[in-house]
């Protein structure tokens, strides 16, 4: 075995273990943790899932707590009222809340109301009765231990699973007795799980662990799944990898199993780098492996080659005056200067002759070893490379253009008259070689472009016939050979397939431009490519953005972001999407969120750019945040970020602060007669008269249903006793243009000292100070809404004066005859002029409606006798009449309004002015009829006796009256 052998066998050896050994390691090491990333990624997909459920069960929390704790859903536990069905319980309710059930349920686990929809038809459908099987008093959906109590989650029924909620049903203050339970509930059907998957943008699938036919993949997760580890990841196949978890139901038990799908992207990525890294490897390997035999074969074993053969030259030739050539100063040049010194003393003998042929042979070795050194060259080079001489006939044919056309060199080499074009064209022609002899502009035609620097030729072109008949892109170079004396002896051309990197190119075209992300280039600092989304954000046109500064669009004061982000990705290090803002080309400004990368375009460094408008994200997390520090009626900020001022104000630096807290007085009264948007309205009232009485920058707070709150750092006793004073001003000027509903306002304050004092405890004592005045003011405020209602009233009562006159006689002549004291009488007298006090309550449409009213707006009108009574309670005067208000349209059978009394469990002064009253309206004229003659009156008296008005009583009216004739 030769030297050379034993050399190439070394070095390949070599280069096939260290590719081997690290193919192993980059294997064991790389896929190693993109697996670890894959799974990371999936669990954190799957918890997005459940974070999802999760949302949407609170949020159906919360819409039972709405609707349980409201008084309407209180009152209606008790009396079932049809009312409160038709008026909230409709189908565009269920609609509108995306709910499949509603359960009214009584303490006793009774369902006084239930109503099942099906929200895919839009209709009405039974309640299913696996899902009654769970309601018993006791039962975990029904019992509420307290007012805070709530129940939430999963129960699985044979109609599918459901999402349900159950609060307990309070008032409107939240507060009991608890009278049963209102569950809502929504089907986790395949409409419900799409919203999930389309919501996190994920692929989801669930399955009932109650189902037969569960898929085999879901019954192996479950096996693995615990509660140690309630998330698990497995790959389902080469291409997609999946993340597995359980649902338990209402009752703790595991119910349902959910997967979320993901492809296998991060591992198939690793795969490829390690393939790309390995195939790199052994390019360079082989580069590095060739150039070190030829460097080898050039500086040692070619000398010695020559060496050898000058030797044995000698020896075969007995010419003891040749001479061993060798250059170099090593071992080599030593040995052979050692020979030709032994050859030097036995030369005389040589002549002139031998010496000329001496050199002959050597020249002639020479020019063979530079000849095979050529050949074994452009046998090697990568790309398809032939040579032809000066009379273009093929004298090199290599092994890569061999695979390219299958031609093989033995059929070519030697051939003339274009040949070399035959594969390529499928007929003989001139291609880009031939235009280093000539130049000739219709070569240059049949190319895309071409391209010279020096003597080198560059072109492409696209070839339809070429390698039979398939479709290709080539791109050739072709280079003069010229001999010692500078003289044209022949041309070298290379090509190259370049098929795929075209359609790599056109893909990637097409990509960029269909983005519906922003996507830029970026060389130089000046744009090199935009596609149309990013010329849609920018409002410019791809000229006007080609070629211009990349930090021109953006805001000045945003630059340094942009210029950081940049030197970071340009140090290796992690890009992460960072924002800033631009400014469009009509003047707006837009927040824009971005991730850049570093990459090669053109064979240069460039930057890769993600661009994407999230201005109207930011608009929304601004409104968001605007919502979370101020109340929603008033627009004053609320009590979360006037707690946040208390505890800023803390450190004592702006000492001395004054705080002031305001108090509402009679809000619940105006509530319970006129109105919850009434209420609101003197609520919106009030605040404007408290937040014009301060500065635009004063901290002015509503912390509380009827309570405010003002803060105001560096401000002493006097400063804080004129803000005060301004508002109790303000109030007096509303109250004066707004006669018909006085605004009353508790006012208290304190102010802290130099020390430092705990601003929660200046908090109490200026609520201390508020509800001392409170006390004081707080009856009369209740007089002054009491008489504004009475004279509202009055304006809008079409009973007259002289009819209130008439009907205090008529029960006080009643009164007299049955031997009432005078102090009844007085009280009676009372009753008969405020006895429908709480029709200033009932809206115009209604009380002075001419028709006949419908059951809606009977029902209306009857809530008079409530408004009435928390009106009277809420007056001195009026109180010892409070309870008569309340009873008086009570029926003697018990068929009358509110409480359905009866007989004698109706008060006596009820069922007197119940007489006196049916009698005055009779023979008064209303807007809907005429009155009625006495005679007609009494017949309708004494045909209700026994059934609306007390017999005796009527009997005794009727005596009343004609002794007055």
């Amino acid at each position: 075995m030769t030297l050379r052998k034993k050399t190439i066998i070394i070095i390949s050896v070599t280069l096939a273990g260290l590719i081997l050994i690290l193919y192993a390691i980059s294997r064991v090491i790389l896929l190693d943790s993109f697996a670890e990333l894959e799974e990371q990624n999936t669990r954190r997909n799957v918890e997005r899932i459940l974070s999802a459920l999760s949302d949407d069960l609170s949020h159906l929390n919360h819409l039972t707590a709405d609707w349980a704790g409201w008084d309407d859903t209180y009152a209606f536990i008790e009396d079932a009222n049809d009312n409160y069905v038709k008026s909230n319980l409709v189908d565009e309710t269920f609609t509108e809340l995306n709910l499949n059930i509603m359960l009214f349920i009584n303490s006793s686990g009774q369902i006084i109301f239930g109503k099942g929809f099906d929200l895919k038809n839009g209709k009405e459908i039974p309640v299913p009765k696996s899902l009654k099987e769970h309601i018993s008093a006791n039962s975990l959906l029904v019992y509420h231990p307290d007012a805070k109590s709530s129940t939430t989650g999963i129960i699985l029924l044979p109609e599918g699973p459901m999402l349900v909620a159950s609060r307990p049903i309070l008032t409107s203050e939240k507060s009991g007795p608890v009278r049963g339970a209102l569950i809502m509930g929504r089907y986790l059907d395949s409409a419900e799980i799409v919203r999930l998957g389309e919501k996190t943008h994920l692929s989801l699938t669930m399955h009932s662990l109650n189902d037969s036919q569960i898929p085999p993949d879901f019954q192996a997760a479950l096996s693995a799944l615990s509660e140690e580890s309630p998330i698990l990841v497995r790959p389902l196949d080469a291409e997609s990898v999946a993340g597995y978890s359980t649902l338990k139901d209402i009752y703790g038990n595991p119910g349902l199993v959910l997967r979320v799908d993901m492809p296998r992207e991060i591992y198939g990525q690793g795969r490829a780098s390690v393939l790309y890294f390995i195939l790199s490897l052994l390019v360079i390997g082989l580069v590095f492996g060739v150039v070190t035999l030829l460097l080898l074969e050039k500086v040692v074993l070619s000398r010695l080659v020559r060496l050898s053969a000058g030797v044995n030259s000698v020896g075969a030739s007995s010419d003891l005056s040749a001479r061993v050539s060798m250059t170099g100063r090593d071992e080599l040049s030593s040995l052979a200067g050692a020979i030709n010194r032994m050859l030097k003393a036995l030369e005389q003998s040589q002549g002139e002759l031998q010496a000329s042929e001496k050199r002959y042979r050597k020249l002639a070795n020479k020019l063979r070893t530079a000849h095979q050194q050529l050949l074994d060259i452009i046998e090697f080079l990568p790309d398809a490379t032939f040579v032809i001489d000066h009379d273009k006939k093929v004298i090199a044919w290599n092994r890569a253009i061999e695979e390219m056309t299958g031609v093989c060199k033995e059929e070519i080499i030697g051939k003339g008259d274009y040949a070399y074009t035959v594969p390529f064209y499928g007929k003989q022609r001139p291609m880009l070689i031939d235009l280093v002899f000539a130049d000739d502009r219709e070569i240059e035609q049949k190319y895309d472009y071409v391209e010279k620097k020096g003597n080198t030729l560059y072109a492409e072109v696209f070839t339809p016939p070429a390698f039979e008949g398939k479709e290709v892109f080539l791109w050739a170079t072709a280079s003069p050979l010229f001999d010692s004396d500078g003289n044209l002896v022949g041309a070298i051309a290379a090509i190259r397939d370049i098929t795929e990197r075209k359609q790599a190119e056109v893909l990637f075209k097409t990509l960029f431009s269909s983005s519906p992300i922003g996507i830029y280039i970026v060389q130089d600092g000046k744009f090199q490519f935009v596609n149309p989304q990013f010329q849609k954000y920018t409002g410019c046109s791809e000229d006007e953005l080609l070629g211009m500064d990349s930090l021109r669009l953006v805001l000045p004061e945003d630059r340094n972001v942009v210029r950081e982000n940049a030197v970071k990705m340009l140090k290796g290090e992690r890009s992460s999407p960072y924002e800033y803002r631009i400014i469009n080309k009509y003047g707006e400004t837009r927040w824009i969120m971005e991730t850049v990368t570093s990459i090669q375009y053109q064979g240069r460094r460039a930057n890769l750019g993600n661009f994407m408008d999230i201005t109207e994200r930011k608009l929304m997390e601004e409104q968001l945040k605007c919502l979370s520090l101020h109340d929603p009626l008033t627009g004053l900020y609320n009590r979360a970020y006037f707690e946040q001022e208390m505890r800023r104000l803390e450190s004592g630096r702006y000492n001395p602060v004054g705080l002031i807290v305001c108090d509402m007085d009679g809000l619940k009264l105006v509530n319970d007669t006129l109105g919850h948007d009434t209420g609101d309205a003197l609520l919106l009232a009030a605040a404007d008269v408290i937040k014009k009485s301060f500065r635009e920058g004063d901290v002015v707070a509503r912390i509380g249903g009827d309570e405010f709150a003002v803060l105001l750092p560096n401000s002493d006793e006097t400063t804080v006793e004129s803000a005060c004073r301004r508002i109790q001003d303000a109030t007096a000027k509303y109250n004066a243009a707004n006669p018909e509903l006085p605004l009353s306002i508790s006012i208290g304050f304190v102010v802290s000292s130099q020390t430092s004092t705990s601003m929660w405890e200046l908090f109490k004592e200026a609520d201390n100070n508020m509800y001392r005045e409170k006390l004081h003011r707080s009856q009369s405020a209740k007089s002054a809404i009491v008489q504004a209602l009475i004279k509202t009233l009055e304006a809008r009562d079409f009973i007259t004066k002289g009819h209130s006159d008439r009907l205090q006689d008529l029960v006080a002549g009643l009164a007299i005859a049955i031997g009432l004291p005078e102090r009844n009488v007085t009280d009676l007298r009372l009753l008969a002029q405020f006895h429908d006090i709480g029709k200033v309550g009932i809206p115009d449409r209604i009380l002075f409606k001419k028709g006949p009213l419908t059951p809606e707006e009977s029902s209306e009108m009857q809530r008079h006798c409530e408004i009435g009574y928390r009106i009277a309670q809420s007056a001195p005067d009026l109180a010892p009449i409070a309870d008569w208000i309340l009873k008086h349209h009570e029926w003697w059978n018990g068929k009358g309004y509110p409480l359905g009394l009866k007989g004698e469990e109706i008060p006596l002064e009820c069922r007197i002015l119940a007489i006196a009253d049916a009698y005055s309206a009779m023979t008064s004229d209303r807007p809907c009829r005429k009155a009625m003659s006495r005679e007609e009156a009494v017949a309708e008296l004494r045909r209700c006796a026994g059934t609306q008005f007390d017999s005796r009583l009527v009997q005794k009216f009727v005596q009343v009256l004609e002794s007055q004739t």
